[in-house]
């Protein structure tokens, strides 16, 4: 009986730790703005970003080659802010930002920066690689601001990849002193 009730403590305590481990590995970094952008983040803590692409950071990761040690990206996320003529509706707005005029297929329903938003999987095979996955969320608000949030894991989208991808748009905020809409260059 002892060694049952000893079992069961041990079980509880490791499921416990288990839990806080992958809490934590799911909290995300202090807020930064995206320079040039209202855009307000909260990416992965680690996750780096370089002067010349402010916008995406990156969960790298050391490797070997034949060369001697080098740093690869295992994951990465995009975050891009357009600004849109008002009564642009997301579709359009999508297609002409993000995927040079064609029209993406395929979207779900879902949430960014606390507005509606659309969801599409994209995936392409790479020789030597597999099948790469990604993962594009792009909202538009009503004064014309298009935020597109673009995942991307090393393969393949997994479920906890969508969890991060959650986590991270929800944290995305607008800053509120850019000009709006009513500019009269966007009419």
């Amino acid at each position: 009986m002892l060694l049952l009730v000893l079992t069961a403590v041990v079980l509880a305590g490791s499921l416990g730790l288990a839990w806080t481990q992958s809490q934590r590995l799911r909290e995300l970094a202090p807020e930064q703005p995206i320079p040039g952008t209202p855009l307000i983040v909260r990416p992965p803590p680690h996750w780096i970003s370089t002067n010349v692409e402010p916008n995406v950071f990156r969960l790298l990761r050391e490797g070997r080659t034949l060369f001697g040690r080098a740093w690869r990206t295992e994951r990465a996320v995009r975050y891009a802010y357009h600004r849109v003529r008002p009564r642009t509706d997301l579709l359009s707005a999508v297609a002409r930002a993000e995927f040079g005029g064609e029209t993406p297929t395929g979207a779900v329903q879902c949430k960014l920066a606390g507005l509606d938003a659309l969801e599409f999987r994209l995936s392409r095979s790479v020789i030597g690689q597999g099948v790469i996955e990604r993962a594009l969320r792009a909202a538009l608000s009503p004064n014309g601001e298009l935020i597109v949030v673009d995942y991307r894991p090393m393969d393949r989208l997994s479920a906890s990849d969508i969890v991060l991808l959650d986590d991270l748009c929800r944290a995305v905020r607008i800053d509120g002193a850019r000009p709006r809409a009513t500019d009269r260059s966007l009419r």
